[in-house]
């Protein structure tokens, strides 16, 4: 099944399944139930470190130009 997918039932995680060889699906019991897929990829998470590494850098290049202006 996907990486980085979850699926919670009324609140607990529960295994994702795959149904007909390309969607993905939940077991449940009959009745009403609050259904809720996740996508949290830990590439997504590698990128957000990424970018905040390289904004960090390029606040800390631009208070050094600044600093050292004359």
């Amino acid at each position: 099944v996907g990486k980085g997918w979850r699926v919670q039932v009324d609140g607990q995680d529960k295994p994702l399944l795959r149904a007909n060889y390309l969607f993905q699906a939940v077991a449940v019991d009959g009745g009403d139930h609050d259904v809720r897929f996740y996508f949290w990829p830990r590439t997504w998470l590698f990128g957000v470190g990424v970018s905040a590494v390289t904004w960090l850098a390029v606040l800390v290049a631009l208070g050094l130009a600044w600093w050292k202006r004359d």
